[in-house]
């Protein structure tokens, strides 16, 4: 395997293990914190969306940037 490959291979782990954890802390707040908040079911729901969108997001980003 080539130099280049074995480098983006680690860039496109590293992003991916950020981008879930922004969606594992993303879960966390929306199933523990909003409830707490008296918030219903819509907006947990728009919240754990909202989670996974930012973390695949950000784990896109990030391998763009490198």
């Amino acid at each position: 395997m080539a130099e280049g490959q074995k480098k983006q291979i680690k860039i496109d782990a590293i992003g991916m293990i950020v981008g879930v954890a922004f969606v594992i802390i993303g879960i966390g707040a929306a199933t523990t914190i909003l409830p707490r908040l008296g918030l219903d079911n819509s907006v947990i729901a728009s919240g754990l969306g909202a989670a996974l969108g930012v973390g695949l997001w950000f784990a896109w980003l990030y391998r763009r940037a490198k």
